[in-house]
């Protein structure tokens, strides 16, 4: 490098560095000081305000004077006037000389436009309930400050030192550490604090917020229908001539000086001046309980406030007005024996109700209720409300519950209805028909309905030989609509009308594996020949297991329980017009020949199950072979 660019260099460098570095700004620095190296610089160290500067600088000289810059240093820095003054100094090096050379840099600095304070908006005593669960009020917050700056960037200011927190009103209720504020605990009254922050010497921007010192002022106590709904009472009547009283659930508010409200009926305790009138089963239970006609005071405590009310128990009877049934049963759908337990709302002439009566466990729901079944050979139901499924029914059961006479006043009664439908209970049963709603819902007079056959077996069933009964003057099996189903695989036979008033299933698998509480077997369809109630009904010939264990036998024949029912037929008036007008005569002709053929089934019937019965024996015993088989070619393979 020659002289003539040293010379130009150091020239620049002593007289010509003045550059506005607007992008690096500070805030808020003291006058007439040197600035120290733990200010931040809108947000960026001093470290990295250096390193900015450095960086421009370098920039600035290489574009001036033409010529790489080894290194650039700050060395000081200072605020002039709301500028920043920067002395740096550089170093060239070249060919093996250095040079070095210093300059003044000038920074302009934005201006602070406004502060914003934040702080609790309430603080209360320590000593006040408003400081405890559930009010929870803090006694102390903490405050904090932020500045915004002409070039609209925005700086903490919390814990600078030039930042000075001022109580300018309501000075008795708190005081200010560091940047916290308290409420004064020794201090009586409530009201608002307003606070300031401003910056003494450095800017007139200031920022203010209001914090309210509250207290609780009042409670207030109220008695609710428990475990009834209704409105709130101050007398407790007898409860439908059962000489049991009504209770009262015990409400307690608190409100503050700035009228918010807070329940605080969990964090009170309860008295009674006459345990003989109102009790508490504890001090922590806001429950009243009515013990026996009379006048008592009921005191709530919550953190040292109380509040008393008068309380009355009355001899009178509130008697019963409306009776619900809320269970929605549907379909009781269980094995014969299963219980279920109504669910009843209570309404009352005060106007409370009790829903559900279960849950006023201090009087019997048989000192309010009887109960009734309209079908007790399907479900019955006890004094207390609890349903039991008997058996299959071919329509819809009612439970009725009806209020027990007081005083005269009114009977009122509540109803559920519900299809009872036998699930099967043991393995070897069979169930018949549909397995959800009435097993057999009613058909009309020619129509045609399927039933479904499932079985139950709890371990694998490898043959069966089952006999579906019914009256053939009332129903016939539709000829080729008898077929297996999902739930067997392996041989099977189905007859129909021979004899006509039953379908024989057969069905055998020695490699069977077939188990569970519904295998659906197989299904068929019959036809309605006559109005009426029909059972359809059937026994089990055959039930063997893969063990062969047989369950059900033809010298042990198993009934069918699960499947064993009825249904209704309905009268056509198609039919009967046919019947009556234009075909009377061939009727009786029809009925005749069905007389005739089911006393010749009669007859026939014995020789037909010595048949089917050697069938099925062969059957068995054919799938035991099978079965002995199978194990020694396992026996082999081992």
């Amino acid at each position: 490098m020659n002289r003539a660019a040293i010379y130009k260099l150091l020239v620049f460098l002593l007289f010509f560095i003045f550059i506005d570095f607007t992008s690096s700004q500070a805030h808020l620095y003291p006058q007439d000081n040197v600035v120290t190296a733990q200010i931040t610089l809108n947000g960026v160290t001093s470290s990295q305000f250096t390193t900015q500067v450095q960086n421009d600088l370098r920039s600035a000289i290489n574009t001036t004077v033409g010529v790489p810059l080894t290194s650039v240093f700050i060395d000081s820095y200072q605020e002039i006037n709301g500028n920043l003054a920067v002395n740096v100094s550089v170093e060239l090096l070249n060919g093996g000389l250095s040079i070095e050379g210093d300059g003044p840099a000038l920074l302009t600095l934005p201006t602070p436009v406004s502060a914003t304070l934040s702080g609790p908006s309430q603080l209360t005593r320590t000593t006040d309930p408003a400081s405890q669960s559930p009010i929870s009020i803090a006694t102390s917050g903490s405050l904090s400050v932020s500045v915004t700056f002409s070039d609209n960037s925005v700086k903490s200011y919390t814990s600078d030192s030039r930042t000075v927190f001022t109580i300018i009103s309501g000075t008795s209720l708190a005081y200010i550490s560091g940047t916290t504020i308290y409420s004064n605990s020794s201090a009586t009254g409530i009201g608002s604090v307003v606070v300031q922050v401003s910056f003494p010497g450095y800017t007139s921007i200031t920022s203010t917020i209001t914090v309210t010192i509250v207290k609780v002022n009042t409670l207030s106590m109220l008695s609710y229908p428990s475990p009834t709904t209704g409105t709130a009472k101050q007398i407790l009547y007898q409860i439908h001539c059962t000489g049991a009283y009504q209770r009262a659930s015990t409400s307690v508010i608190a409100t503050l000086s700035t009228s918010q409200n807070y329940d605080v009926t969990s964090f009170s305790s309860y008295s009674s001046n006459d345990t003989s009138v109102i009790s508490f089963s504890s001090s922590s239970s806001n429950i009243q309980r009515g013990v026996a006609p009379g006048i008592a005071t009921i005191t709530a405590t919550y953190q040292g406030l109380s509040i008393s009310s008068i309380m009355t128990v009355s001899s009178s009877s509130v008697y019963i007005t409306s009776v619900t049934i809320t269970t929605s049963i549907g379909t009781f759908q269980s094995t014969s024996g299963a219980t279920q337990t109504l669910s009843i709302n209570l309404g009352f002439s005060d106007g409370t109700s009790i829903n559900p009566i279960s849950s006023a466990n201090w009087v019997s729901v048989s000192q309010l209720l009887t109960f009734s079944s309209n079908v007790p050979s399907a479900a019955t139901v006890s004094s207390s409300g609890v349903v039991t499924l008997v058996d299959n029914y071919y329509t819809a059961v009612t439970v009725t519950a009806t209020s027990i006479s007081c005083n005269s006043n009114p009977v009122v009664q509540g109803t559920v209805s519900f299809n009872c439908n036998l699930n099967i209970a043991s393995s070897g049963d069979i169930d018949l028909g549909f397995s959800s709603g009435l097993q057999f819902p009613s058909v009309a007079v020619g129509s045609t309905f399927t039933v479904q056959v499932r079985a139950r077996s709890d371990s694998i069933l490898s043959a069966f030989y089952i006999v579906v009964q019914f009256d053939s003057t009332s129903l016939l099996a539709v000829d080729g609509t008898c077929s297996v189903q999902s739930g067997w695989a392996g041989s099977f036979t189905c007859t129909t009308n021979d004899p006509v008033n039953q379908v024989l299933l057969i069905g055998s698998n020695a490699q069977s594996t077939a188990s569970g509480t519904t295998i659906y077997l197989a299904s068929f369809t019959l036809r309605a020949q006559k109005a009426g109630l029909t059972p359809i009904s059937g026994i089990v010939q055959g039930f063997t297991l893969s063990s062969g264990t047989s369950l059900c036998s033809a010298s042990s024949p198993c009934t069918i329980r699960a499947g064993a029912g009825n249904i209704l037929i309905t009268s056509s008036k198609n039919l009967q017009y046919i019947t009556e007008y234009s075909d009377y005569m061939n009727d009786l002709v029809i009925q005749n020949k069905i007389w005739m053929e089911n006393k010749l089934i009669q007859e026939k019937n014995k020789i037909n199950y010595k048949e089917e019965e050697s069938i099925y024996q062969i059957a068995v015993i054919n799938n035991q072979n099978e079965y002995e088989i199978l194990k020694e070619q396992e026996l082999e393979q081992e």
